[in-house]
């Protein structure tokens, strides 16, 4: 069962779907054998916890605490996962497969995994939501909410805490006001990218 998903994310090479389920703070995982989909068909694995009923939040690399947004990455095999409460995004990488409440690899917004602290600084996050990927390009859009912009990393040797390389809807990496300009925005949310990796709404 559910508590209040909110976003969906896919990995069409090994057919699978993964569920951000907010309230139970954990991501569901669902695998498909050839593209079979069964009316109340049950999540293979989880991650944010060590098991499918369990639902506690936590700050450690292997639990979560109100996950937003997924969105996987086809190319580096790795999901991503943005958490409101900790104001992080953290990665799995899922090259080798996938194991129930396994850690996850690195955290963006926090120096390490115990940190949740809110903040409007340079790879900062308050509240981030939605994601996007362009693993062609290397690239990872957070949309942080509450800070009125879209920070954007280079995924190709991310680390603990790594600055983003540029930023949406602000002029500078280090300033979080909201606007209504044509350069400015104010509490974005959702992210969708063409497949082509050039337009981003």
């Amino acid at each position: 069962h559910f508590c209040w998903p909110s976003a969906l994310g896919h990995d069409p090479a090994s057919e699978r779907l993964f569920v951000a389920d907010y309230m139970a703070n954990r991501v569901l995982v669902f695998e498909f054998d050839g593209g079979a989909v069964q009316t109340g068909m049950n999540a293979k694995y989880v991650l944010g916890q060590d098991n499918f009923f369990d639902k506690d939040a936590g700050t450690a690399a292997n639990r979560m605490n109100v996950p937003y947004g997924v969105a996987y990455d086809g190319v580096a095999k790795r999901l991503y996962v943005s958490e409101v409460a900790n104001n992080r995004v953290v990665t799995f990488d899922l090259g080798a497969g996938i194991v129930n409440g396994m850690a996850a690899s690195r955290v963006l917004g926090q120096p390490d995994f115990v940190s949740a602290i809110d903040g409007g600084g340079v790879g900062e996050f308050r509240g981030p939501s939605g994601l996007a990927v362009d693993g062609a390009r290397r690239r990872l859009f957070v949309a942080d909410s509450a800070n009125n912009r879209i920070q954007v990393w280079d995924t190709t040797n991310l680390t603990n805490g790594a600055a983003p390389v540029t930023v949406i809807g602000q002029t500078s990496l280090a300033t979080a006001s909201a606007g209504v300009t044509q350069s400015g925005l104010k509490m974005p949310a959702g992210l969708a990218l063409h497949p082509n990796g050039r337009w981003l709404w």
